[in-house]
């Protein structure tokens, strides 16, 4: 007996089954895990200040039309002098040229310095999507010539809501040499539930990202859900 195919080319008539078999899409089975979704949240100090850094995973909702959860991966603090741009970005290299976090999001601010911090990143390369912030007393949120503008309030309610609505974990591990430096994940945790800021008049729109002594990693860790919340979809085709 001939095949469907075998017909086909002898010329034979295909019945209307033969057709279907025939022209069917066989389905792409792959055995792969779908690609893991992560951005960081980066909070560069300005001269004796420390830099921090936090790398969330975006996790599937748990059902159609559900919020996002997300689960921070990990913390990291640098103290000086290795806050040195240099140090940062070959600190950073490492991290981005993860599989898992390579051309990821990074959110990243630096008070007034966020313009040189930046344009060093983007110099040396650094294998990520750069999207810088400037973290304002009092703003609108809004994309001023490539740099995301944002009122501290905003930043941090954001972050809050996540957590009091139980779609932020923390996983409280970290490498042993980065322990004496970093703050545990339970601490940064309990600060952002408890950061204290205040609404400021709209007149006042200097900059506001340093008043607490974890304010690198609170702000890391708020940033990316900001971002997460806010901003994700507009760069999914970028």
């Amino acid at each position: 007996m001939f095949s469907q195919l075998a017909r086909w080319r002898l010329h034979t008539p295909l019945s209307s089954l033969d057709r279907h078999l025939l022209y069917r899409q066989a389905p792409t089975i792959s055995d792969s895990p779908p690609k893991r979704d992560f951005l960081v949240g980066l909070s560069v100090g300005q001269g004796a200040q420390s830099s921090g850094v936090a790398v969330l995973e975006r996790l599937p909702p748990k059902e159609p039309g559900a919020s996002r959860n997300y689960a921070c991966r990990y913390l990291r603090r640098w103290v000086p002098p290795d806050t040195a741009y240099p140090t940062l970005v070959s600190n950073l290299n490492d991290m981005f040229n993860d599989e898992l976090l390579n051309r990821c999001d990074l959110i990243v601010e630096a008070g007034p310095g966020i313009k040189a911090v930046v344009a060093f990143f983007r110099k040396n390369r650094l294998p990520a999507w750069i999207r810088p912030a400037e973290i304002r007393a009092s703003a609108e949120d809004t994309n001023v010539e490539g740099v995301w503008r944002i009122a501290k309030a905003s930043v941090i309610e954001t972050a809050r809501q996540v957590l009091q609505e139980g779609r932020l974990v923390f996983d409280d591990q970290m490498q042993p040499k980065m322990l004496a430096a970093t703050p545990s994940a339970q601490t940064i945790y309990q600060g952002l539930l408890t950061y204290p800021y205040n609404k400021t008049p709209a007149a006042n729109d200097a900059f506001a990202s340093r008043e607490g002594a974890d304010d690198d990693l609170i702000l890391a860790v708020a940033l990316a859900c900001w971002f997460a919340e806010h901003c994700r979809r507009k760069f999914w085709m970028v």
